[in-house]
């Protein structure tokens, strides 16, 4: 299993977002804020449909939130497409049975995260509302279970 998470919690660099959080609406016009998600997983994946790693990986957040959400986690799309329109990226969600919310990102979303160097680019945000861990590149379903699970095992020593 390859594995490029730059891991903030091992090098002890744990950056708290829960205090600063940010809220931000999706296309659906729901509200989504860090701190109505406490005591779950934030995954946080900035993508685009022009993007064909994005648009590879769609099928494994959608596993990874149908098999996690409401429970423990929830995934959030954050759309980086500049020039496709909110009714655009609904028809390209439906298409591709994109299951969990898609925003546009905020500058309170940058300021808290931080830049976005390449696309994907995908944060997860543990229970505590702490950055656990980003990586620039696809991801699958299965390494964000296995760094959950790592992350996890870590923080009850």
């Amino acid at each position: 299993m390859r594995q490029y998470w730059t891991v903030l919690f091992y090098c002890g660099f744990n950056i708290a977002v829960a205090r600063s959080g940010f809220t931000v609406v999706d296309l659906e016009g729901h509200s989504h804020s860090l701190s109505h998600y406490s005591g779950k997983w934030v995954v946080v994946n900035f993508w685009a449909t022009w993007c064909s790693t994005c648009v590879a990986e769609i099928p494994d957040f959608v596993a990874f939130h149908r098999a996690h959400y409401p429970k423990d986690a929830i995934v959030l799309g954050m759309d980086l497409d500049d020039e496709a329109s909110d009714v655009e990226i609904r028809a390209f969600a439906k298409r591709h049975r994109m299951n969990y919310p898609l925003v546009r990102p905020t500058t309170e979303v940058l300021q808290v995260l931080g830049p976005v160097t390449g696309v994907p680019t995908t944060y997860l945000i543990d229970p505590n509302g702490y950055i656990a861990g980003h990586q620039v590149g696809p991801v699958t379903r299965s390494e964000i279970e296995g760094f959950i699970d790592q992350y996890q095992y870590i923080s009850k020593k």
